[in-house]
């Protein structure tokens, strides 16, 4: 799709775009770790030897591993630990610990690493015409970008609310400043994947009435594939017509 033919398809819509944010915006401005790097900042070996031992390359299955040595390192410590004695009461699920780990390193990595060539960009950016964003991201440098916005952080708070699909942001992922939100573990997948069906529906009506701009994703993300998956079905079952077109490609770095 030609940047041109963008332009034309917002102009002819009545209602503005929706943005749907991928991880490729927040390394764009931030270079924030890919997941494997993410996931190998906490590992206690190296990547490729959960590879082997696990017999698997999702990344998924590789965090829920790490998740449950970060577990385990947290409960082996004595109970005079500050941070055991200040963060064992939050400590709800075995990959509470790994969660907690990665949200204080994405909000330092936010707050600290916006680069100053990127100002008038980001600047721009700050008074783009949309109507509201959707987003895998757990950081909240959109947030940070536009803080006028209404948040609805995870599934089951989108999913619950009455939402205006106006001036809104949707963390379909979580965010950093609720961990537990945060889909990382193949059992957060899992459940996230069980659910899907109701989120689409959620997102349906946004689907049909806004033009949507991907950006930072690749069409082989599974995340995306998914969920986009997910809005078709319901988009065919409910009688709409409904179609994806275009060559969706991660922000370049």
């Amino acid at each position: 799709m030609t940047k041109e033919e963008l332009i034309g398809i917002i102009k002819n819509k009545k209602s503005a775009p929706f943005l749907f944010l991928g991880s490729g915006f927040t390394k764009h401005y931030l270079n924030t770790p890919t997941w494997e790097e993410l996931l190998s900042r906490f590992a206690s070996k190296h990547i490729n030897a959960y590879y082997t031992s696990l017999g698997t390359y999702d990344l998924s299955v590789i965090a829920s591993e790490i998740a449950k040595e970060e577990n385990k390192s947290f409960w082996d410590l004595p109970n005079d630990n500050k941070f055991k004695q200040s963060f064992q009461d939050k400590a709800i699920s075995t990959s509470s610990v790994l969660k907690y780990k990665i949200a204080t390193f994405l909000k330092e990595l936010t707050h600290n690493s916006i680069p100053e060539k990127y100002t008038e960009e980001l600047e721009l950016l700050k008074t783009i015409n949309i109507d509201g964003i959707i987003t895998t991201n757990w950081d909240d440098l959109i947030e940070i970008l536009l803080p006028k916005l209404t948040k609805y952080v995870g599934q089951e708070e989108l999913i619950f609310s009455s939402v205006l699909n106006i001036g809104e942001i949707y963390k379909v992922h979580g965010c950093v400043y609720q961990p537990e939100t945060m889909v990382l573990t193949k059992e957060d997948y899992n459940g996230f994947n069980d659910k899907n069906t109701y989120l689409a529906a959620k997102l349906i009506t946004i689907f049909i009435e806004h033009p949507i701009v991907f950006i930072g994703y690749s069409i082989n993300d599974s995340n995306i594939k998914e969920i986009l998956s997910s809005i078709v079905k319901c988009a065919y079952s409910g009688g709409y017509p409904f179609s994806i077109s275009g060559d969706i490609r991660s922000v370049p770095s």
